[in-house]
Formats: C-alpha cells, sequence, structure tokens
C-alpha cells in the first residue's frame, strides 16, 4: 500500500518542498518589516506553513480561472489536472503534511552539515575545482583566501562557465562555494559567542579573590580587637554586649561589600542579551534561506548537467540548454549576494516583497506540481527579487 502510494505521488512532493520554503521566506520578510531582524528558518516552518495558508487559495484562484477568459492565456493548472485523475483534495494536504516533515529533515541535516562538515567540503572543493587549477598547496591557499575577500570574482567566473558551458554546472559549482562561504559565517558566529560567554564567565570569577582578601583582612582585625578586649578585665559586661553588636555590625557592612564588589546583574542580563542577539543572527538566517533556494533550483537542473557532461566529448557548450537564464540569473545575483551585507534592514517594502513570494507560492503550488520545470523560472525570479530589493 504504501509502495503503491510512494511511487505514484512521489513526484508530487518536490513542488510542495519548494511551496514550503517560500512560505517559509514569507514570514522572514514579514519579520524583517515588524521586527527588523530576520527569524529563523525553523521558526518560520512552525508558524507559516500550515496547509490551509496555501491549499484553499490554490483552489479558489483555480475555480476562478478555469471559469474566466485567464484559460484562454493561461494553462490548465496542475490541480485540476490531478483532479481529473481521481486525486483529490485529501491526498493534496497529505502530501503537503509529508513534505513539511521532509523540509524539517533536509534543512536540519543541512544546518548540522553547515556546522559540522565545513573540512569534508573543503577537501572536495579542492580535489575537484581548485587543485587542477591551482597545482600547488600554496597556490591554492592564495587562490582560496581570494576567494572569500572578494566573491564576487568567484560569481564573475560562474557566469563565464555558464556561458562557455552548461549554467548547470555554474549552479553546482556557485552551492559548493555558497556553503563554504555559510559556514565561514557560522563559524564566526559560534566564535562570537564562545569568546562572549568566556568574558561572562571571567568576569563572574575575576572579583572573587578581592572579596576573599577584603574579609581575610576585616577577620583577622576582628580577631585582634577581640584578643584586646578580653585582656581588659576592667571593661564591664554592657560594653562587652556592645562590642559583640559592633562586631556584628562590622560583620553585616562586610557582607554588604562582598555583594556590592560582586558582577552586577545589570552587567550579566547586558552580556546575555548580546549573547541572544549573536543567536539571533539576521545574516546567516537569510543566507541560510536563500541558500535553500539555490539548492532547490539547483536540483531542477542536475538532470540538464548530466547531460552536459554526456555530451561533453562532442561539444564543451550545451547548445540547447534550459538552465541557461537560471545559471545566468543567479550567478549574476551572486555578485550583490555574496560580497555586501545582505539582509539591509534599513530598507523598506520587505512586507510587499513578502506578498509578492507569497503570490509566487500559491502560482507554484497550482502551476509546478506536475510541471516541475515551471518552478525553475518562479525560484530564480524570487532570488532575483530578493537581490534587486
Amino acid at each position: 500500500m504504501f509502495a503503491q502510494f510512494a511511487r505514484f505521488y512521489a513526484p508530487f512532493i518536490f513542488a510542495n518542498v519548494v511551496v514550503i520554503t517560500l512560505l517559509s521566506l514569507k514570514s522572514q520578510l514579514f519579520n524583517m518589516e515588524n521586527k527588523g531582524r530576520c527569524s529563523l528558518f525553523f521558526t518560520a516552518l512552525m508558524t507559516d506553513t500550515k496547509p490551509f495558508y496555501v491549499v484553499p487559495v490554490a483552489k479558489i484562484m483555480g475555480v476562478f480561472l478555469g471559469s474566466s477568459a485567464a484559460l484562454k492565456v493561461l494553462p490548465q493548472t496542475d490541480l485540476q489536472v490531478l483532479e481529473e485523475e481521481g486525486v483529490g483534495i485529501p491526498v493534496i494536504i497529505l502530501l503537503y503534511l509529508l513534505s513539511i516533515g521532509i523540509v524539517w529533515v533536509l534543512t536540519m541535516a543541512l544546518a548540522i552539515s553547515i556546522f559540522c562538515f565545513e573540512s569534508t567540503v573543503h577537501r572536495i572543493f579542492l580535489k575537484i575545482v581548485l587543485k587542477p587549477v591551482a597545482g600547488t598547496a600554496t597556490t591554492y591557499d592564495w587562490l582560496l583566501k581570494g576567494f572569500k575577500k572578494f566573491p564576487s570574482f568567484v560569481a564573475i567566473l560562474l557566469i563565464s562557465l555558464s556561458i562557455s558551458t552548461c549554467g548547470g554546472l555554474s549552479l553546482c559549482l556557485g552551492l559548493i562555494f555558497y556553503f563554504l562561504k555559510l559556514s565561514q559565517m557560522a563559524q564566526d558566529v559560534v566564535e562570537n559567542i564562545v569568546m562572549n560567554i568566556i568574558k561572562l564567565i571571567a568576569r563572574r570569577f575575576k572579583i572573587r579573590p578581592q572579596v576573599q582578601e577584603r574579609i581575610q583582612h576585616f577577620m583577622s582585625r576582628s580577631i585582634q580587637s577581640n584578643r584586646q578586649n578580653v585582656t581588659n578585665t576592667a571593661n564591664s559586661s554592657t560594653s562587652q554586649e556592645v562590642e559583640t553588636n559592633r562586631l556584628n555590625e562590622a560583620t553585616d557592612n562586610a557582607l554588604n561589600n562582598t555583594e556590592e564588589n560582586a558582577l552586577p546583574s545589570e552587567s550579566s542580563d547586558s552580556l546575555f542579551s548580546s549573547l541572544g542577539e549573536l543567536i539571533e543572527n539576521t545574516e546567516l538566517y537569510f543566507h541560510f534561506t536563500v541558500f535553500c533556494l539555490w539548492f532547490l533550483v539547483t536540483c531542477i537542473n542536475i538532470p540538464t548537467v548530466l547531460t552536459w557532461a554526456h555530451n561533453f566529448k562532442y561539444s564543451t557548450k550545451l547548445e540547447t540548454d534550459p538552465s541557461f537564464i537560471p545559471g545566468i540569473v543567479l550567478c549574476t545575483c551572486a555578485l550583490t549576494l555574496w560580497q555586501f551585507d545582505y539582509p539591509i534592514i534599513e530598507k523598506k517594502w520587505y512586507k510587499q516583497l513578502g506578498y509578492t513570494v507569497y503570490f509566487l507560492s500559491v502560482l507554484s503550488f497550482m502551476f509546478g506540481i506536475i510541471s516541475i520545470y515551471r518552478l525553475n523560472y518562479a525560484l530564480t525570479a524570487i532570488i532575483a527579487l530578493i537581490t534587486l530589493h
């Protein structure tokens, strides 16, 4: 039963994965407009990817387009084709829910790999890409440092590669370089968090020797004073009680001094708030989502890369290249995405951009469940809009 279900309906899952990723991006854009920061991808995935956000809207728009003159211009929606084949709304919703779990697993694996498998991807990038070009290890290190410092040069090389060979090949190489850039950003964030934690611990333990010295000095003075009072037999019991009260007050003052010398709570709160700001890294979260979009475009164009590799012995350039436009557009967007700081929170119209992403996600759900090639241009357009914004 399950095998038959997977056999017939597994090809429809990819479009649902694309739609869920776009809805998460829409949530992040709304958050940047309302709160001035980009939310975590998994937070957006939990809050704004419910099935009723897209399935009823796509159904209503499909009915409207089917009963209007727009049907003469637009092709028949994939939802209508599925209904004609006997696939109802319950099956579509079930596929959507399964796709949410798939997105969770894939993005969680991607997040773990960014933090843990940088060296592995680094070696792959060395063996496949830079080692045949660089030759020696010194030249390779020099090229890698130059690429990390000026990533726009990498984008220019990828654009020329798209023109001379195949757009899908430039997308694959750009995906590897984007992963290295993401891992470097994640490494910087982790280093900042660790340094702030060390500062917090150092501030807490730095004052302890000073407090102990003051307590020891006060106790020695108290002991000497007590010895003098004991040797003085002329003092009455009343004076001894007064002296005892004085010592108790002095002890209380010492304890108060200890509390005053301790780390103020405000400084601790400020350190913890700074740690929270580092964890809520807008740039890393934003590029993580854009990387997911790049990854989806690359997955769509993998058959084109395989075709180019099969025909490479006849020609280095693929004549009929459906990945040419996505390759050129995404590599051109990488000129600014990789070189400059994105996103710019001070900019406006993030909510309007989010509505545009939501509209394109609904269209992708309507027209891309069966015709996956249409998702290629929808994702490319969204990355281009993000870059232009």
